[in-house]
């Protein structure tokens, strides 16, 4: 058994890794061990007789004989308790305070003996343990606020509904009073297309100097306060209630360029993380556009003739189908013309495929000059085009056909006039009725005959069925 003899004792006591001391009731210190001197950079003599909370930070002087003190004195002892001392050099050295009370054969109460352990790192622990889980929670609050946004473009059915909910998007996740998004135009002016854009509300149209900037360096640049604005900017700012205010410039895969503007009622300034969210909201709704576009082009090229642009064969089956409904729902009549080109054979054998594409889509554009507003002018394919006509009585009918003949026989560039374009044209009227009731295939089957019968007659001319 090995005998530790009372230097031993008293070594282990000074260079403990621990700071010990002892104070009587009032808080006196009567005994300090060396380990604690070295950490306040302390004499001995300087300690000793002084009041324990003399090492204490000013600061926390009062707490400790109002609220630990107390408690300690009832309790008989107390562990962990979190102090701050004053080193020599006025610097603060965290410590945790384990404390007992010592009591005498007579359980009197005689001295008070503390243990205080250096918690510098413990503390550095925790703040970086603080940082971690708030990273984590801004981490969870982007994954959420682009799980929003994501949900709200996908929800939207125009193009407007995406650009309203990337303003309230970005509003949401900045905490901001207002956002507003503006695009570019072709000649250099601003619109506002979502949103609430406050200065506009004071300065209308005006094209502020950040906007450039922005666009100089395409980076997100910030007004951080009123002090920091231009005299007209600063003068608007006051004058619309804004403290500060964020642009953030994009653009899109066409070339376009705009903003996001965040207007804050207060002085702000967006931290990294918070300007990064900002983009990818933007960068996700830019998205949604694009998609919601390509779906437009896509139900373009179904519905609609590639070359010419006016409806195909699907779309208007449909709006004659439609249109047959609406007459019998309503009691009108209804009118089909079936126009086929006179000579565009020989155009297209003789002057190349080129010349009778140009004709074609010149064609269209007559076309949809001389029918009336409301008229659904479309392309079956080759030189044959169709046009829906509601409401239409024999004599009107008569009046657009003559109209269509006219225009369509008017010379085209690049083809002599040997070669000339006329028009056949079949019309076919009817009036649905309960006991009658045509499909739209029986119209197309008599306008076509009856645009034969043209044909046939001479060309150049129009023939009217009644059906």
């Amino acid at each position: 058994m090995t005998v530790i003899d009372a230097q031993s004792y008293e070594d282990l006591y000074e260079n403990a890794p621990c700071g010990y001391l002892s104070t009587d009731m009032d808080g006196t210190i009567v005994r300090v061990n060396e380990t604690l001197l070295r950490w306040l950079d302390q004499s001995r003599d300087a300690v000793l007789g002084t009041s324990f909370t003399q090492l204490l930070e000013a600061g926390g002087r009062m707490f400790y004989e109002t609220r630990q003190r107390p408690v300690l004195l009832l309790q008989g002892e107390v562990r962990e308790i979190a102090l701050r001392l004053q080193r020599a050099d006025g610097t603060a050295l965290p410590v945790l305070a384990n404390s007992v009370v010592v009591t005498d054969d007579a359980g009197e109460q005689t001295e008070i003996r503390s243990a205080l352990f250096d918690s510098t790192e413990r503390q550095q622990y925790e703040r970086e343990l603080i940082d971690a889980r708030r990273v984590a929670e801004m981490s969870s609050e982007r994954v959420r606020a682009l799980q929003d946004a994501t949900t709200a473009f996908t929800a939207s059915e125009t193009e407007s509904e995406v650009v309203e909910a990337l303003t309230e998007a970005v509003r949401a996740s900045v905490a901001a009073t207002a956002v507003a998004a503006v695009t570019e135009q072709p000649d250099g002016s601003l619109l506002i297309v979502g949103g609430r854009h406050m200065l506009d509300e004071v300065a209308p149209g005006t094209r502020w100097p950040i906007y450039d900037e922005a666009f100089a360096t395409m980076e997100h640049v910030a007004i951080g306060g009123v002090a920091e604005a231009d005299e007209t900017t600063a003068a608007a700012m006051r004058a619309a209630h804004v403290e500060s205010f964020t642009v953030l410039p994009v653009r899109n895969d066409a070339g376009t360029r705009g903003f996001i503007v965040s207007f804050f009622g207060r002085e702000r300034e967006l931290t990294e993380s918070a300007v990064d969210l900002k983009l990818s909201i933007t960068k996700q709704a830019m998205q949604a556009l694009k998609s919601m576009r390509l779906q437009r082009q896509l139900e373009q090229l179904a519905l609609y003739d590639e070359l010419t642009g006016l409806a195909n064969r699907k779309l208007l089956q449909e709006q004659l189908t439609t249109a047959i409904a609406s007459a019998l729902r309503d009691g009108g009549s209804l009118g089909l013309m079936f126009i086929d080109l006179d000579g565009f054979k020989a155009v297209n054998d003789r002057l190349g495929h080129d010349v009778g594409d140009s004709v074609l889509r010149e064609v269209a554009e007559r076309l949809t000059s001389v029918v009336r507003q409301n008229d659904l002018v479309g392309r079956l394919g080759g030189d044959e085009f169709v046009v829906i006509c509601e409401t239409l009585d024999e004599s009107s009918a008569l009046i657009v056909a003559e109209r269509i003949t006219e225009a369509i026989r008017a010379p085209y560039e690049g083809v002599p006039t040997p070669l000339g374009i006329s028009a056949s044209v079949g019309v076919v009227l009817t009036h649905p009725t309960a006991g009658a009731v045509p499909s739209g295939d029986t119209l197309l089957v008599h306008a076509d005959a009856a645009m034969y019968r043209s044909k046939n007659g001479g060309r150049d001319r129009v023939t009217v069925e009644l059906v």
